[in-house]
């Protein structure tokens, strides 16, 4: 067999291991769906069989501009743009804390843990760049910070703001992740928050996955939490 065959054969089977994963990944990708059990008063998650058609109510596009890590709020009177040293991955303007009051909540990369806030009691701040979550309100024609996060233990890849269980007050909905690839975060968990006043509380996290792509989805008036899952075996 003369060297050109082999070169071939070689070329050949490595495109069909390239097709095969390709098409087994896309075979074990499903669509998962957030569900609340109003006997249990818990979460759970589903695969979404039906393939509902629906749309992101979180953004509004004519007054706020995402760009390159920069968020831009463009409104009547008001202007305001998100600062130099800081990546904002994603936002919401729905109220997160429950006071009927529309938030402003921002996932936001930066250096330093604590900034020029650091507690007495931490002897050495953080200065690798890690995940923030910030919640702010406009106020007087400025924007007030209501909670802001030192670095977040597992970094919010994705997060939408949505009302889950009907009581209509929001959750805040997740795709938490691990700090290997900076800001190219690698989804892991789906999990649920709850405002509790001072912070965000915890009430549900997902088994282990390969979470992407969460986004807000509506089907006869009602509103879902819906994300992609890879399967990989």
């Amino acid at each position: 067999m003369g060297i050109k065959t082999k070169l071939f054969l070689f070329l050949l089977f490595s495109l069909l291991i390239l097709f095969w994963s390709s098409r087994k990944l896309s075979l074990d990708t499903q669509e998962v769906i957030i569900f609340f059990d109003e006997k249990t008063e818990s979460f759970y998650l589903e695969t979404n069989k039906n393939k509902f058609i629906g749309f992101n109510h979180d953004l509004d596009s004519t007054d706020y501009f995402l760009k390159n890590g920069r968020l831009k709020i463009e409104k009547k009177d008001f202007f305001w743009e998100s600062p130099n040293d800081w990546y904002v991955t994603g936002f919401s303007t729905e109220d997160i804390t429950g006071d009927n009051i529309p938030d402003i909540s921002l996932s936001v990369w930066k250096k330093e843990n604590f900034g020029t806030s650091k507690p007495f009691w931490i002897k050495e701040n953080d200065t690798s760049e890690k995940n923030h979550f910030f919640v702010f309100e406009i106020e007087d024609k400025t924007l007030k910070p209501l909670w802001q996060s030192s670095n977040l233990e597992s970094p919010n890849c994705e997060f939408v703001v949505v009302d889950l269980d009907s009581d209509d007050k929001n959750e805040l909905v997740t795709i938490e992740g691990e700090y290997t690839s900076g800001r190219i975060c690698q989804g892991k968990y789906l999990s649920v928050w709850r405002w509790n006043g001072w912070g965000f509380s915890n009430y549900w996290r997902s088994k282990i996955g390969k979470f992407s792509n969460l986004k807000i989805k509506e089907i006869n008036g009602k509103k879902y939490a819906v994300a992609t899952n890879y399967l990989l075996r």
